[in-house]
C-alpha cells in the first residue's frame, strides 16, 4: 500500500510526535509498504548554508534509506521573526492555501493510496482531501 504521513514536524527535530511519525513511517516501510512523509520545511531551511539552497527543497522528496521526505513550506513560515525557535515554526490550526498547495505536489507526485495526518496539519489535509479524494485518516497528539 502507499502510504503517506503528515506530520507538522519530523526528524531531526525532536519531540513525541515527531518520532511517532517516523517509527511509524519506518515500521510500515519494513513491512512492505510504500511510505512518504510530508512535512514542514523548518529544517531543510535551518540547515541551508548561507548564500545556499537549502539540502533538501521544499516539495522536492529526499532520497536515501527509509521514507521519502517531502518538505513543504506554509504561510506562517514565510514571516522572519515570527517564532522564537525557527525550526519550530508552528504549522496554523487551519486550512493553510500555502501549505496545501505544498501537500498537493507531494500527494501529486507520490500518489498515495491513504493519507495518515498527524497533529495540525490534518486541517490542511482535510482541505486537500476534499479536492483530491484521497482517503484520509488522523491522529489526535494534543487537543
Amino acid at each position: 500500500m502507499r502510504i503517506l504521513i503528515m506530520s507538522d514536524f519530523y526528524p531531526p527535530l525532536l519531540g513525541g510526535l515527531e518520532q511517532h511519525a517516523a517509527t511509524l513511517a519506518n515500521k510500515l516501510a519494513e513491512r512492505g509498504h510504500d511510505v512518504a512523509v510530508a512535512t514542514t520545511n523548518a529544517v531543510a531551511d535551518v540547515d541551508a548554508t548561507p548564500g545556499q539552497r537549502p539540502r533538501n527543497e521544499p516539495g522536492r522528496p529526499v532520497a536515501g534509506p527509509g521514507p521519502r521526505i517531502y518538505r513543504v513550506g506554509h504561510a506562517l513560515s514565510r514571516i522572519r521573526g515570527a517564532f522564537s525557535d525557527s525550526r519550530y515554526r508552528v504549522v496554523p490550526p487551519l486550512a493553510d492555501p500555502v501549505l496545501v498547495s505544498g501537500l498537493r505536489k507531494a500527494v501529486d507526485s507520490f500518489r498515495p493510496e491513504i493519507v495518515h495526518a498527524h497533529g495540525w496539519i490534518m486541517f490542511s489535509a482535510a482541505k486537500l482531501r476534499e479536492s483530491c479524494g484521497v482517503p484520509t485518516v488522523v491522529t489526535l497528539h494534543d487537543y
